[in-house]
C-alpha cells in the first residue's frame, strides 16, 4: 500500500514539473496592439511594449500599450544609470509602469520628455 502512495505522489510531482507555467497575459489582445509587441506583466496587470535600438540618436525608441484599452504613449527611452540606449540584447522587457521600461536583466529605461499618444 505504501508503495502505491510513493508511486502517485512521484507521478503527481512529475506533472506537476512538467507543465507549462500558467500565463498571466490577458486572453484577448486588444486590436489597436501589433503582433510584435510583447506583453510584459504580473497578476496585477501589465502592458505590451515594444522598443527599437537607434543608435544614431542613442535612444529605444518605444510604445506602450495599455493591456485592457489599447491605448498607448510612444516615445524615446534611456538606461537610467548609463544615460544610453539598451542594446539589442539587453532588451528583454519584463514590465512597464508609468514612464518606465523594466528589464530582464535589471535595468531600467526612462522616458525622456513627454511620450507621444
Amino acid at each position: 500500500m505504501r508503495r502505491s502512495w510513493i508511486f502517485v505522489l512521484i507521478l503527481t510531482a512529475t506533472f506537476t514539473a512538467c507543465r507549462q507555467p500558467a500565463t498571466l497575459e490577458p486572453k484577448t489582445r486588444p486590436s489597436r496592439v501589433p503582433s510584435n509587441a510583447v506583453w510584459a506583466g504580473g497578476a496585477d496587470g501589465g502592458a505590451y511594449v515594444r522598443c527599437s535600438v537607434d543608435a544614431v540618436r542613442n535612444v529605444n525608441p518605444c510604445t506602450v500599450w495599455n493591456d485592457n484599452t489599447g491605448e498607448s504613449v510612444s516615445g524615446d527611452y534611456r538606461l537610467t544609470k548609463e544615460n544610453r540606449a539598451a542594446s539589442e540584447s539587453e532588451l528583454t522587457i519584463t514590465g512597464a509602469v508609468n514612464e518606465f521600461i523594466f528589464l530582464e536583466n535589471g535595468k531600467l529605461l526612462k522616458r525622456q520628455g513627454e511620450g507621444r499618444r
